[in-house]
């Protein structure tokens, strides 16, 4: 296994130092859709985190497809109050995917990686075509 790369061009000394590393060998049987691989990857590398408090189980968001993540969820860069939910497909496939949303919204759009918005959607039934590795993002309106 090759974990660094020492390499004398353009910089002779750019690998030098200390360096540390994580990995996890993960096995199966089968094609890459049936894999746990990624969502094995993504648990190694994006560790839960923990906070303080009390919450009964919730799940604010979710998708009904095993090779869509829900990569980041985010306040909108103007202050708007508005929230920002970026998916992407992971395992080089095309998938119709729906995403429910457990919290109220009074309008959810597609947007552009720089949060503007683009076509309208219904809040109550979203359904998302991926492409292959295709990241999209959402912009939900909460009710106020």
């Amino acid at each position: 296994m090759t974990l660094l790369r020492a390499a004398a061009s353009p910089e002779m000394r750019a690998d030098n130092g200390e360096h540390t590393f994580t990995y996890a060998f993960t096995a199966w049987e089968g094609s890459l859709m049936d894999s746990p691989a990624v969502r094995e990857a993504s648990d190694l590398n994006v560790p839960l985190q923990v906070a303080p408090g009390h919450c009964p189980a919730f799940s604010a968001f979710r998708v009904d497809a095993e090779n869509v993540f829900i990569d980041t969820v985010k306040p909108a860069e103007d202050g708007s109050g508005d929230i920002i939910l970026r998916l992407y497909e992971a395992k080089r496939a095309d998938t119709v995917c729906h995403v429910a949303l457990n919290i109220p919204a009074a309008s959810v759009c597609l947007c552009d990686l720089l949060e503007n918005a683009g076509e309208s959607l219904d809040p109550r039934h979203i359904a998302l075509r991926f492409h292959p590795f295709e990241v999209k993002t959402l912009r939900i309106t909460p009710v106020q």
